[in-house]
């Protein structure tokens, strides 16, 4: 069941070399609370890319880099997302915060951020 929705949403504009833009949601802990579970998706919304005779076309790629939950042991746990993770969405048990990230090369780029709270 969907408890809650949040939305967000991140640009970057690069006309030359690349530019990465970083948004990390945190989940504040509230005494007698436990932290949220959620599912957290990004997707680009908009761009426009342009071209370089002598670098090519343009580009822009939106993913989720990292994340923070509190672990079994009650204790806030850093994870990196792997390198080759090709999805748009994650589930967080207990999370505690979660970083996106918005990249563009001789583009501009909207990417919309949603973060649904599951019960």
């Amino acid at each position: 069941m969907i408890t809650d929705v949040w939305h967000f949403v991140m640009n970057v504009d690069a006309p030359g070399p690349e530019q990465t833009v970083y948004i990390t949601v945190q989940f504040q802990p509230q005494f007698g609370i436990p932290q949220p579970n959620i599912t957290a998706t990004m997707a680009i919304s908009a761009f426009s890319q342009g071209f370089d005779p002598g670098g090519g076309a343009g580009g822009v790629g939106a993913n989720i880099t990292h994340y923070q939950h509190v672990n079994a042991q009650g204790m806030i746990e850093d994870v990196d997302v792997p390198a080759d993770w090709l999805n748009n969405a994650i589930d967080i048990d207990r999370a505690y915060a979660v970083t996106f990230a918005l990249t563009a090369q001789l583009a501009w780029a909207y990417a919309m951020i949603t973060i649904l709270f599951r019960g």
